[in-house]
């Protein structure tokens, strides 16, 4: 019994260890056979072998090497290198009849085989970068884009807070990063600070990412990449937590007050309004929105505040509650108030006297008749302010007075004022 070997040598599918060093390319191509190769006779060489870049055939600087063949003499692998390589599409045409085995009749022979493929050697890189400030929020995302010109490894290629560094003020900060979007050749990342508030205004914003952050399927990786961004301002607006009062009329019931919104950089004057923000009580009753008016504000020469006077119909005073809804108030940033309340007390009940005198007693002895004068108010009587200012007379014409001392309760908010009519006999 016997064999023979008719089946030719054939080359491996593709080309084998792409490398870029340098500025050289190189790649292996092998070649096998199912028996035994005839070495000597399996010779890659610039008569069998063209080489095609970009479709242009080189000579210079190419470089085939003699090939190895392996233990088992199954196998050849040669080494083909192109010097001053800068890119683009190889080519590779081997003849027929580069490959010899020791079969039948002499040994069989391969048939030709071409490659093609386009060489990265271009390593991938970070684009611009955006910073963007949500003042809705108040959240800072910075938005950036990795590229490749041939392919990605979308494995490997992040962005990460152990290979990049976000810093505020030159203080570092741990941002939340999330990758947006990827494809064979790009992957978009967003670094947020999601809490970005007054603590960072006025603050440069950087950004690096490490190098290798990126890398290609041909294990190129990306350089070092830097960003800087300007400070923005995240310091809300705000209303003055205190009212300036303007006026009250007592036969008309209007009170006058001013609110004053603030800001630390300046005010949108168009946007901030209290128009249908505001509410006000008096106690625990809503005053009707058809007794307020509200004045279109005055914007100050520094853009820093904005005021408004609110007149209110048919005030009944007491405990007042000021509520301003959020966002009346807007900055040159978008920033936008917080809500707010502001409480105070306005007295316009005038103090009274009690309607008749008390404590009153007559001295037969002496004709001298006596009696209080009781004057009070329902919140708070001024002591000092309070005094007495009289006319007393007997049947028309005026008594012989006699007024003592007077004494206050601020218990009941009361003050006494005794008198005593000398020498009274009737009237």
């Amino acid at each position: 019994s016997f064999s023979v070997d008719v089946t030719p040598p054939v080359w491996d599918a593709d080309v084998l260890d792409k490398t870029y060093s340098g500025s050289t390319y190189s790649f292996k191509v092998k070649g096998t056979d199912e028996t035994i190769l005839n070495n000597t006779n399996s010779v890659l060489n610039s008569s069998n072998t063209k080489v095609f870049v970009n479709g242009q055939q080189i000579t210079s600087g190419l470089t085939i090497g003699t090939g190895t063949l392996s233990s088992n003499q199954k196998e050849k692998v040669f080494p083909i290198s192109i010097a001053n390589f800068t890119g683009g599409t190889i080519k590779v045409t081997i003849n027929a009849g580069a490959l010899k085995d020791n079969g039948y009749k002499g040994g069989n022979t391969s048939e030709g085989k071409e490659y093609e493929w386009k060489a990265d050697v271009k390593a991938p890189e970070w684009g611009n970068a955006t910073g963007k400030y949500n003042p809705d929020e108040q959240s800072y995302t910075i938005t950036v884009t990795g590229t490749d010109d041939i392919e990605l490894n979308t494995d490997t290629s992040a962005i990460t807070t152990s290979n990049s560094t976000l810093t505020v003020g030159g203080v570092n900060v741990t941002p939340t990063i999330t990758k947006t979007a990827s494809t064979s050749t790009s992957v978009t990342y967003q670094i947020k600070i999601a809490n970005y508030t007054s603590t960072y205004t006025d603050k440069a914003i950087a950004f690096k990412i490490n190098a290798g952050a990126l890398k290609d399927k041909n294990n190129n990786t990306s350089a070092e990449k830097s960003y800087s961004f300007d400070a923005v301002d995240a310091t809300k607006p705000e209303w003055k937590a205190n009212i300036t009062e303007k006026s009250y009329n007592s036969s008309t019931g209007k009170y006058a007050f001013e609110l004053v919104g603030s800001d630390n950089k300046k005010l949108n004057d168009s946007a901030s309004t209290l128009a249908g923000k505001l509410t006000i009580k008096t106690g625990t009753k809503v005053v009707d929105a058809s007794d307020i008016t509200i004045g279109t504000g005055t914007l100050s020469s520094d853009g820093k505040t904005k005021t408004f006077l609110v007149t209110v119909n048919n005030f009944q005073g007491g405990n007042v509650t000021v509520d301003i809804a959020e966002k009346s108030l807007y900055d040159a940033t978008g920033n936008w108030n917080n809500k707010q309340s502001i409480s105070f007390f306005r007295d316009v009940t005038p103090p009274t006297w009690a309607d008749s005198i008390k404590n009153t007693r007559y001295n037969t002895e002496n004709n001298a008749y006596s009696f209080d004068l009781v004057g009070t108010d329902e919140n708070a009587l001024n002591d000092a302010g309070s005094v007495l200012n009289a006319t007393i007379t007997v049947n028309g014409s005026p008594a012989n007075v006699t007024y003592g001392t007077p004494s206050f309760d601020s218990g009941t908010q009361t003050k006494t004022f005794p008198v005593t009519i000398n020498g009274y006999t009737e009237g």
